[in-house]
C-alpha cells in the first residue's frame, strides 16, 4: 500500500503494527515539532531534549506497535503524557538548574531589545535576565510551562491545554496565576532596591 501524508492517524497505527516504515516517518513528522517544543519548553537543553525526544518517539512507535496505545481519538494527549512522564523522569535523575532556550540552541531571553551600546546596558541586560530566570524558575512547573508554552512559544490555549492534558479553562487559570506571582516576585524586588 502506498503510503500518504494525508492518511488518518487510526490508518497510520494499523500500519505501523504492521511494520510500515513510511508510516512511522509520517506520523512523527506530522507530530514532531509540537512534541520537540513540549520537550524542550521542561528540559531548557537542545541537545537533551533531542535525545528524549528520540527516546519518546522509540516508546511512541513500541507502544502502538504492542497494542499499549488504545485508539480514542486521544493519541497528542497521550503521547504528550508519555513524553512528559519521560522528561520529569529526567529531570529528577539529574536534578540540575533548567535553563531556558529556544528551539535553535539561543537564550530565550535574546529577544528582549536592550541597548548593547555601553557596559551598563550589558550588565543590566545580565541582571534583568537573571531575575527573570530566577523568577521562572520559582514559579511551579505547571504555571511556568503554560507561561513559556503562551508567551515564547507562541501557543494558544487550546494547544497548550491538547499538549498538557488539560482543559482550556485550566490553562488559562493557570497562567493567570503565575503572572500574578511573577508581579509580586516582581513588586517584592524593587522594594528591595
Amino acid at each position: 500500500m502506498l503510503v500518504t501524508k494525508n492518511l488518518s492517524d487510526e490508518v497510520l497505527f494499523d500500519l505501523i503494527r504492521n511494520k510500515d516504515e513510511r508510516a512511522i516517518a509520517i506520523l512523527l513528522e506530522r507530530y514532531k515539532k509540537q512534541f520537540f517544543t513540549y520537550i524542550l519548553v521542561i528540559i531548557k537543553d537542545h541537545t537533551t531534549a533531542e535525545d528524549l525526544f528520540q527516546e519518546a518517539c522509540i516508546k511512541i512507535i513500541n507502544s502502538i506497535r504492542n497494542n499499549k496505545y488504545s485508539e480514542d481519538g486521544r493519541f497528542v494527549q497521550w503521547a504528550s503524557r508519555l513524553i512528559r512522564n519521560l522528561c520529569m523522569d529526567y529531570l529528577k535523575s539529574n536534578k540540575r538548574k533548567i535553563m531556558v532556550q529556544l528551539p535553535d540552541g539561543g537564550d530565550i531571553f535574546s529577544v528582549l531589545q536592550i541597548d548593547h551600546r555601553s557596559a551598563d546596558h550589558r550588565i543590566l541586560q545580565t541582571q534583568f535576565v537573571n531575575r527573570i530566570h530566577y523568577m521562572l524558575d520559582k514559579l511551579p512547573q505547571e504555571q511556568r510551562e503554560i507561561i513559556i508554552l503562551r508567551f515564547f512559544h507562541k501557543m494558544s490555549f487550546k494547544e497548550i491545554a491538547s499538549m498538557l492534558n488539560t482543559n482550556v479553562n485550566t490553562a488559562m487559570g493557570r497562567m493567570r496565576y503565575g503572572i500574578i506571582r511573577l508581579r509580586d516576585m516582581m513588586e517584592s524586588m524593587t522594594e528591595k532596591v
